[in-house]
């Protein structure tokens, strides 16, 4: 039976909000096969197959990547030896070093338009990889299995205030195409003032951000950023790993408020009370004046 001990996924991760050309999420582990063939075909003897696949946590069915052919597992082969095996079907190519006399390490590297269907939930970001090694006589062995999270999917960044007193936004991520979801909470936007220093500030609820400019700030471009969205980080089976990058947005920090922060318009909180303020104080004296007027005519 495989050793799940021994897998392990490496995920690729986007930078500035694109994954590099040609990414792939790359399977690796060992295998110490029952059978194993002889290169001269000597005695009749044939090779274990080994066969990997994996499975969507919300689909019902494994999907096949790579089972090996006859001969690929050769008891004579020198340790050290570099082969491969590529699956008619699949089109993969399962890589293997043999590394002990019955022993060989392997890995698969899966296209990253492998991996869809992403709809905001955890469960559909989440892949089972799968191992089981076949004997000559077509009897399975019990399958050996690993859990991950594969996020490939970036933050988007908005700035929708940009003046001295705040700058705000929005932070969430496309799935399904076009369908909007705010950015986990707690994941950190990086902020680049025009004087190239730099303030970090957490997502909050509905993907909101924002920062106040320290005080006295030129006026320039300001540039927001996620440079790892790692908010949810490892578990205890270090399955949530984030690390993908946004692409950098910029607006020019302005001395007055943005047209987006004035009532009705998507402002801040602290923007609106401050108006409010103002009216309850304008009022107040409204008021007091009514009253000395009053006052004088009697």
């Amino acid at each position: 039976m495989p050793d799940a001990s021994k897998f392990s996924v490496t995920v690729p991760h986007t930078v500035n909000g694109s994954l590099p050309a040609d990414s792939v999420v790359t399977f690796k582990g060992d295998a110490s096969p029952v059978y194993t063939a002889w290169s001269s075909g000597g005695l009749g003897m044939t090779d274990s197959k080994m066969a990997v696949s994996m499975k969507q946590k919300t689909a019902s069915d494994w999907t096949s990547l790579v089972t090996t052919p006859a001969n690929t597992f050769q008891r004579d082969a020198a340790v050290s030896t570099v082969s491969s095996a590529t699956d008619s079907t699949s089109g993969l190519t399962l890589n293997l070093t043999k590394t002990a006399a019955t022993t060989w390490s392997w890995s698969l590297n899966i296209p990253a338009d492998k991996f869809t269907g992403y709809n905001g939930s955890d469960e559909t970001q989440t892949y089972d990889f799968q191992v089981e090694m076949i004997n000559p006589m077509n009897i399975r062995s019990g399958p050996a299995s690993i859990e991950r999270k594969i996020d490939m999917t970036p933050t988007t960044l908005t700035i929708d205030r940009h003046d001295v007193f705040q700058v705000a936004g929005r932070a969430y991520k496309y799935v399904d195409g076009d369908t909007k979801i705010p950015e986990t909470k707690g994941t950190m936007v990086h902020v680049t003032w025009p004087d190239n220093t730099g303030t970090d500030v957490a997502v909050g609820d509905q993907g909101i951000w924002q920062a106040v400019p320290p005080e006295g700030m030129k006026r320039g471009d300001v540039a927001v950023q996620v440079l790892s969205d790692d908010a949810e980080g490892p578990d205890a089976q270090g399955r949530f790993q984030g690390g993908n990058q946004s692409a950098s947005v910029s607006q020019v920090l302005e001395f007055r408020p943005s047209p987006s922060s004035l009532p009705l318009t998507g402002g801040g909180p602290l923007t609106v009370l401050k108006i409010l303020l103002r009216i309850a104080l304008g009022l107040v004296g409204f008021v007091a004046c009514l009253r000395n007027k009053q006052k004088s005519r009697h």
